[in-house]
């Protein structure tokens, strides 16, 4: 299931971008995103939290350039 979702996106992106779907930084740009998501789905369920909020945090972290 998560192969098919990395593929979609990695379809879609290279559509909206030019690049192959073979590109090697389109497929990190999607992994990370896919991370990010992962993390805030499935991560330490300790974390409580408005679901939006979360995924928002995970997208600043990689918009900041995953710096801490």
């Amino acid at each position: 299931k998560q192969d098919e979702m990395v593929a979609g996106s990695c379809e879609v992106l290279a559509e909206r971008t030019g690049r192959p779907q073979d590109d090697l930084e389109l497929r990190v740009v999607v992994g990370a995103v896919m991370g990010g998501l992962h993390q805030v789905l499935w991560g330490d369920q300790s974390q409580e939290g408005d679901l939006l909020e979360m995924v928002d945090r995970a997208l600043t972290v990689l918009e900041r350039g995953l710096t801490l």
